[in-house]
C-alpha cells in the first residue's frame, strides 16, 4: 500500500468521527426539547409563545373571546394607519403595478368599489404581492368621490371600469365578471386582504373536484380575531358566521369542509358556472343576500362550497359600506326574499335556529362522522402505534367519513406539520387536551355516529367525562392497541419482581374493563383477542399493521450498520431497556465475533438519560426522522432485542417492508407469528442475540433468503387492502342484536 494512503485514511476517520459527534449532538439536543416541551415551566410560559408561533399556526388551548371594544379599538386603528399611507402615498410618485396576466389567466378577481380609497390601497397592496399563480385584477368604480380616481390613475396592471354613476354592488360585480377572462372569479371586497398564498390555495381547492363550485376563505377581523370559518344557513332563511370572534387557529376552524356559503368579501367561484347561473341574480339588488343564493342555487344543481382554512383573508368588515338603518331593513327584505324561493330547499336540507352549530357547519349533514381520542398526533416517526392510528383516520377519511381527531394527552401540533402529513378534510383539536374533553363532548353531543377511543388511560378518561352527558352515546369502539398490561407483567418478571397470580388477574381485569365497556373492542393480535373476550368485551376485532413493501436497493455489500427504531421516552420503557441491553450485553460479544467495523444507528425520539448516556461514534443517537427510508438503505441488519412489550412490532414489519432482515427476541416473533431461520432469526440470550447477529452481518445467501421471505410475510400480513376491509368492518353499521365478531388484517 502506497504510503500516501495513510493520510487520507487518517481524514476518512477524522471526517467519520466528526460525523458521529454532530449525529450526536442533534440526537442530544432534540432529547432535550422533547424534555423541556413536557416541562411545566414550557406549559406555564404557553402565552408567551403564542405571539411567535402566530406565523407558524402552532397549535394552542382555545383563548377566551375577545372584547368587543378591542376589536372595535383594532379595526380604529388599522383604518387610521391605512388613512395615513393613503396620504404619504398620493403625496409620493409611488405606483402600484400589478401583475399582467395573459389571454386566460386562472382567476379573475372582480372588486367593486365605492369610495374608501384607503382600503383599495392596502387590498392592491396586498394582491401585488401573490406569485403563486396568474390573476388578473378587473376593478369596477361606482363612481366614487373621495381619492379613488387618483389612486386608480397610478395603478397599473388592472382593468378598470369607471361608471357614471354607483351601480351598487350586485349589478356592478355581475359587470366585472362578465369582462373577466380567468378560468374562475373572485370576488373580493376591497376591505379584505389576501395573505400570502391565499389565491393560490383557494385554486388549488376549486380544482380539487368538478363538483366545486365555490371555495370560501377564512375571514380574520382586526386584532386578529375570527369573523367566519364558512357560513350557515339556517332553515328560516337567517344566517351566521361559523366561529365569529373566536381564535382563529383553534382546531374546529382549520380543516376544509363543505359549507353553506361563503362571505363575497373573498369568494372564488368557477367562472362557467357563474355565467351558467346568470351570475349573482338582480332580484338581490343592490346587495345582501346575492351570494347566498347564489351558493345555494349552486347546491340546489349538486354543486359543493368548500372552505378551506388555507384561504386567509383579514378583512376590516364594513369597511366598505356602513351598517345603517337601510342596509338591515334591507336584509331583512332579503332575508325574506331567499327564504321564499329556497322553501324546499331550507326544508329539506337545513337545520332549525337553535340546532347545534357543530352539525350545522356541515352542508354534508348527513354524512357519517367518527371521533377519534388517542395520545397525540400521530406523526409516524413517533412509533409507539401512531403509524397505526394514522393509518386509520386516513384510511376513514378516504372512506366518506367525516373524522376529527382529539389528542388527549399531548394536544400540541403544528398546522404546517399537520397539513404536511394528513388530510385537510381531517379535523385536528389540539390544545384542549384531558382538560376540555368534557366541555368538547358536550358541545358535539350527538354529531358521531362513532366515537373510537385508544389506550386504557384515554379509555377511563373518556368514560368519566360521559357520565354527565344526557342521551345514548355513539357506539363506542375502544382500541386497545396493544395490552398494556401484558407489558407490565413482562417488565415485573424481567425485574425479578414478579407479579403474584392475585396481580396478574387483577392488571388485566383493570384494563379489559375497558373492553367490556364499549360496544366494540379492537386489539392488534388473536392472543390478546382471547384475553379481552375473556374479560367480557361483547364484540373482538383484530386490526393489525398496514404497510406495503417497498424494499430498499437489494445490495449486501454496501451496508454497513446495525440499525434500531423506537422512541425512548423513559428509562423504565420497553424499548430503554432493550437498547441498554443491546449496547451493554450483545454488543461487546459482537464485536468480539465480527470486529468493531460498525455501528449501530439509533432512530427515534430519546429522552431517557440513561440512553442518552450511551451515545457515542459507535452508538449514533439521531432522533426522530420523518424519512426511514435512508436509514434503512444504509442497514444490514435491524435488531429488535425487545424483552418486555405488548401488541404486534410495527418497526419489525416496517424493516420488512423496506427490505432489512431482522434479529428478535422470542417475545417479537411470537407476537409476528413468524419463525426462526424463515422470516426472521430469533435469540433470547445476550450470547445467542450476538451470534445471529454476526451470522446475519456477515453471510449473504442468508441475508437474501430471510430479505425475500420477509417481504412476501409482510406482504400478506400488512396488506393494505386487509386492513382497509377490516377497518370498514369494525365501523360499519349494524343492527342491533349481531353476535359478537372478529375481523383480522395483521397478526
Amino acid at each position: 500500500m502506497d504510503v500516501d494512503d495513510d493520510p487520507m485514511r487518517q481524514r476518512l476517520a477524522d471526517a467519520l468521527s466528526r460525523e458521529a459527534d454532530l449525529e450526536r449532538e442533534v440526537g442530544r439536543l432534540r432529547a432535550e426539547l422533547g424534555r423541556i416541551r413536557r416541562s411545566g415551566l414550557w406549559r406555564a410560559l404557553a402565552p408567551l409563545r403564542i405571539l411567535r408561533q402566530l406565523a407558524a399556526g402552532r397549535g394552542r388551548p382555545v383563548r377566551p373571546a375577545p372584547s368587543s371594544r378591542r376589536i372595535e379599538a383594532a379595526r380604529r386603528d388599522l383604518r387610521a394607519r391605512f388613512d395615513a399611507e393613503l396620504r404619504a402615498f398620493l403625496a409620493s410618485d409611488e405606483a402600484v403595478v400589478l401583475p399582467a396576466a395573459g389571454a386566460a389567466p386562472a382567476i379573475s378577481i372582480v372588486i367593486v368599489l365605492f369610495n374608501q380609497a384607503s382600503l383599495t390601497l392596502a387590498c392592491l397592496r396586498a394582491l401585488r404581492g401573490v406569485t403563486e399563480c396568474e390573476f388578473e385584477t378587473v376593478i369596477v368604480d361606482n363612481a366614487s368621490t373621495d381619492e379613488t380616481a387618483s389612486l386608480l390613475q397610478r395603478v397599473s396592471g388592472a382593468r378598470v371600469i369607471a361608471n357614471p354613476e354607483n351601480r351598487h354592488f350586485l349589478h356592478a360585480a355581475n359587470q366585472g365578471a362578465a369582462a373577466a377572462r380567468g378560468e374562475t372569479l373572485l370576488f373580493l371586497n376591497n376591505d379584505a386582504f389576501p395573505r400570502p398564498g391565499a389565491l393560490g390555495f383557494a385554486l388549488e381547492t376549486a380544482s380539487h373536484s368538478p363538483a366545486i363550485g365555490a371555495v370560501a376563505a377564512k375571514l380574520i377581523r382586526p386584532g386578529n380575531v375570527l369573523q367566519e370559518a364558512g357560513s350557515i344557513v339556517w332553515r328560516d332563511g337567517t344566517c351566521l358566521g361559523y366561529g365569529r370572534d373566536a381564535d382563529p387557529e383553534a382546531g374546529e376552524f382549520n380543516f376544509r369542509r363543505d359549507v353553506d356559503y361563503g362571505s363575497g368579501a373573498f369568494l372564488l367561484v368557477r367562472r362557467e358556472l357563474f355565467e351558467a347561473f346568470g351570475g349573482f341574480d338582480a332580484a338581490f339588488a343592490p346587495a345582501y343576500y346575492e351570494e347566498t343564493d347564489l351558493c345555494i342555487r349552486l347546491a340546489e344543481q349538486g354543486y359543493r362550497t368548500v372552505y378551506d382554512p388555507r384561504v386567509e383573508v383579514d378583512h376590516v368588515e364594513f369597511g366598505s359600506a356602513g351598517a345603517s338603518a337601510n342596509a338591515i331593513a334591507l336584509q331583512r327584505a332579503h332575508r325574506v326574499l331567499f327564504a321564499e324561493r329556497h322553501r324546499s330547499t331550507l326544508d329539506r336540507r337545513h337545520l332549525a335556529p337553535g340546532a347545534p352549530v357543530a352539525q350545522a357547519r356541515h352542508a354534508d349533514r348527513e354524512r357519517r362522522r367518527i371521533l377519534v381520542i388517542d395520545d397525540q398526533v400521530p406523526f409516524a416517526p413517533e412509533g409507539g402505534g401512531l403509524p397505526r392510528a394514522g393509518d386509520i383516520i386516513r384510511m376513514l377519511d378516504a372512506a366518506g367519513w367525516g373524522v376529527t381527531f382529539y389528542p388527549l394527552l399531548y394536544p400540541d401540533g403544528t398546522w404546517s406539520e399537520i397539513r404536511r402529513d394528513f388530510p385537510l378534510e381531517i379535523e385536528f383539536i389540539p390544545g384542549r387536551g384531558a382538560r376540555g374533553l368534557g366541555a368538547f363532548l358536550a358541545e358535539r353531543a350527538g354529531l358521531y355516529r362513532r366515537i373510537w377511543v385508544s389506550r386504557p388511560h384515554n379509555m377511563r378518561r373518556f368514560l368519566a367525562a360521559t357520565r354527565a352527558l344526557p342521551g345514548p352515546p355513539s357506539t363506542l369502539i375502544y382500541d386497545a392497541e396493544a395490552l398494556f398490561a401484558e407489558r407490565e407483567l413482562g417488565r415485573r418478571a424481567l425485574s425479578g419482581h414478579p407479579a403474584s397470580d392475585g396481580e396478574h388477574q387483577a392488571l388485566l381485569a383493570a384494563e379489559t374493563a375497558m373492553a367490556a365497556a364499549a360496544d366494540i373492542a379492537v386489539c392488534v393480535s388473536g392472543r390478546e383477542a382471547a384475553l379481552l373476550r375473556a374479560g367480557g368485551a361483547r364484540r373482538v376485532a383484530i386490526l393489525g399493521h398496514s404497510l406495503a413493501p417497498a424494499p430498499t436497493a437489494p445490495g449486501f455489500e454496501p451496508r454497513r450498520d446495525f440499525l434500531f427504531v423506537g422512541a425512548i421516552l423513559r428509562d423504565a420503557a420497553p424499548n430503554a431497556d432493550s437498547l441498554r441491553w443491546f449496547v451493554t450485553e450483545i454488543m461487546p460479544r459482537l464485536d468480539a465475533l465480527i470486529g468493531t467495523d460498525w455501528r449501530l444507528v439509533v432512530v427515534g425520539r430519546c429522552e431517557a438519560r440513561g440512553i442518552m448516556v450511551l451515545g457515542g461514534p459507535r452508538v449514533a443517537l439521531l432522533g426522530p426522522a420523518r424519512d426511514l427510508g435512508p436509514r434503512f438503505a444504509t442497514a444490514r441488519v435491524f435488531v429488535a432485542p425487545t424483552r418486555f412489550a405488548a401488541g404486534i412490532p410495527h418497526k419489525v414489519h416496517e424493516a420488512a417492508a423496506r427490505g432489512v432482515p431482522a434479529v428478535v427476541t422470542d417475545l417479537l416473533a411470537g407476537q409476528l407469528g413468524w419463525h426462526h431461520d424463515a422470516e426472521l432469526l430469533v435469540a433470547d440470550s445476550a450470547q445467542t442475540f450476538a451470534e445471529a447477529c454476526a451470522a446475519l452481518y456477515t453471510d449473504p445467501a442468508l441475508w437474501s433468503r430471510l430479505r425475500a421471505a420477509a417481504l412476501a410475510r409482510v406482504a400478506v400480513d400488512c396488506d393494505p387492502a386487509r386492513f382497509r376491509r377490516a377497518l370498514l368492518d369494525i365501523v360499519a353499521d349494524r343492527e342491533a342484536g349481531d353476535a359478537p365478531a372478529a375481523t383480522a388484517a395483521g397478526g
